[in-house]
């Protein structure tokens, strides 16, 4: 049952990154969905990918590419402590945690918000500081420091802490549409592809 919640979930993240590049009709927007959730169930059979992989995919889909990539490697249980999550993510390269958890946290705060991201600590909000620090090497260091503001709002539990974080969630979503951190996770794997085939 976790497998098929699993699976879902990836499911919904992924929707998320592509919602935010699609801009079709709500016709075409059905099928486009429908065949959407066919590439990501085919994505997801790939536990190990080639240069020839990434090379082959467009700008636009070698995201979901690496994405699944690392969401299949990801082996993390319902019953997995934080410790045994952050050894999971350690055992990528540097590259690899970099997309991953700059990716996770945008999906989340365009899906729910900083409060869902930290709620579900194990496989998202504790790799907080890591987001934070990828968007430092991005060059995008408003990102960072929102998301160390949102930390510290989240952990601090004060009076009207749940209020700052949608104040923040609304900071970063328009800076996400300013600076488009996704441009900078497609020239990370183009620079980086090595980092990406790595066997784990």
């Amino acid at each position: 049952m976790y497998i098929i919640v699993k699976f879902f979930y990836c499911l919904i993240l992924l929707t998320a990154i592509v919602s935010c590049r699609q801009s079709t009709s709500d016709k075409s927007q059905h099928s486009n969905d429908v065949s959407e959730t066919n590439r990501y169930t085919e994505l997801l059979k790939n536990d190990v990918i080639t240069q020839a992989m990434i090379n082959s995919e467009a700008d636009s889909t070698v995201d979901d590419l690496i994405f699944t990539n690392i969401y299949t490697n990801f082996h993390a249980t319902k019953t997995s402590t934080i410790s045994d999550c952050k050894k999971e993510f350690l055992k990528f390269t540097i590259p690899q945690q970099e997309f991953y958890s700059t990716a996770v946290i945008e999906s989340y705060i365009l899906d729910g918000g900083f409060i869902t991201y930290f709620i579900d600590f194990n496989i998202a909000g504790q790799f907080s500081n890591d987001a934070s620090k990828a968007y430092k090497r991005f060059n995008l260091p408003k990102l960072a420091s929102i998301i160390n503001d949102a930390e510290n709002a989240y952990n601090s539990k004060q009076n009207g802490y749940e209020l700052v974080l949608r104040i923040l969630d609304n900071f970063f979503l328009d800076e996400i549409k300013l600076k488009r951190p996704g441009s900078y996770r497609i020239k990370l794997i183009r620079q980086n592809t090595d980092s990406f085939t790595v066997a784990r």
